[in-house]
């Protein structure tokens, strides 16, 4: 769910997340929702893991406390055991945003002082790390060797970035937002009328959900497509089957984070 802050992530039995009635500091379940047990004191955003280790951003300085005087970097993007043995590890202590783990690499967004977020790589032992480039693309999707993305500095069209060779190939021109790949189709939002649409990698696009939407997400099987319904009289959660077309509404009101 990094299109949603990254608020939690499932692994190994366990799912981590980010604990609202805690300050979404970082906490763990089982994946049947019992065993609920503090990981970090860290409030949290945008959690991967490799089964081994959590690495996500820290976001102390969003506390309701303003964050501790006693922790020398209240943000940044950190690496912790969840298997015990040496706990925290520091891979940048620039303000972070986005991130996504593609194997040994770390992709995120950093703030740069001077000319904002930009597009960064870590290694996952925290010995290097560069920018890639000074747009502030968002990782979030990612599929067969590359990460897919909206442009940002000079259009919104949908492009892939090798993460291996770091060549960049633009898939679809279009306005578009929040795209997400699957094995054979890219869904994304078109911002012309804020419906969900997909193209297989660079045809036309095909209607998807035919309303407003403000966020979506698809589970990792590309099975269900979930959405916030959004400009009706009454908005709503929804959920598309995307194998049978099957079709309906979850839960009434305005939400986020899906």
């Amino acid at each position: 769910n990094l299109y949603n802050l990254g608020l939690f992530c499932e692994v190994n039995g366990n799912i981590y997340f980010a604990n609202p009635d805690d300050d979404g500091t970082l906490y763990k379940m089982t994946s049947d929702c019992t065993n609920i047990t503090k990981v970090y004191e860290d409030k949290i955003r945008y959690i991967n893991s490799d089964g081994n280790y959590i690495y996500y951003a820290r976001v102390n300085n969003l506390k309701a406390d303003g964050g501790s005087m006693f922790t020398f970097y209240n943000t940044g993007l950190y690496r912790i055991n969840i298997k015990g043995g040496a706990r925290l590890k520091t891979l940048c202590t620039d303000a972070t945003a986005a991130l996504l783990l593609v194997g040994n690499s770390v992709f995120f967004q950093g703030l740069d002082p001077s000319v904002g977020l930009t597009f960064r790589l870590a290694s996952t032992d925290g010995k290097s790390t560069n920018t890639i480039t000074t747009e502030s693309i968002y990782p979030a999707s990612y599929s067969d060797g590359a990460i897919f993305y909206s442009g940002v500095a000079e259009d919104r069209n949908i492009w892939s970035y090798n993460v291996t060779t770091g060549d960049k190939l633009l898939i679809y021109e279009g306005w578009t937002y929040m795209p997400i790949a699957t094995a054979d189709w890219i869904y994304f939002i078109d911002v012309e009328d804020y419906h969900i649409y997909k193209t297989n990698y660079g045809g036309p696009k095909k209607e998807v959900i035919d309303k407003a939407v403000c966020t979506y997400n698809i589970t990792p099987d590309g099975r269900y497509l979930f959405y916030q319904a959004d400009r009706t009289d009454s908005n709503y959660i929804g959920v598309l089957d995307l194998v049978n077309g099957t079709e309906y509404k979850i839960l009434d009101g305005n939400f986020k984070y899906i």
